[in-house]
């Protein structure tokens, strides 16, 4: 990836985070910088509110097929929407900038399932 015309910010970021990984070796620092730069792509880019994401990923459509393919079953759905006000009161976004560069990295690739991708850039 490289800047080339139409490039969205998002890409930007990407590319940016990359380029201070790749020189965590020379300083540390370099890896706080790419952690922060990526986490801040990932709050751009989704939703403030882990209720609303629960609530898309459980009405979700498959866009070809215009058929309902919900990510999150009822039951997981309907305990999220009960304890909607608790459960995003209880989530601190600015703890994700505790992680570093490689923990943030593995975070997203292991434990955080890729999403369709007309679903991705809709959160």
């Amino acid at each position: 990836m490289g800047v080339y015309k139409g490039v969205q910010t998002f890409e930007l970021d990407e590319l940016a985070a990359e380029t201070a990984a790749q020189l965590i070796s020379t300083h540390p620092d370099y890896g706080l910088l790419a952690a922060r730069i990526s986490i801040d792509n990932l709050h751009k880019n989704t939703s403030k509110s882990f209720s609303e994401v629960a609530k898309m990923l459980h009405t979700y459509v498959e866009p070809k097929s215009g058929l309902a393919a919900p990510l999150l079953s009822d039951d997981v759905a309907e305990i999220i929407s009960k304890n909607a006000d608790r459960i995003n009161s209880a989530i601190v976004y600015a703890r994700d900038f505790d992680y570093d560069y490689f923990g943030f990295k593995t975070l997203e690739v292991r434990a955080l399932p890729p999403l369709p991708a007309a679903f991705a850039h809709a959160l």
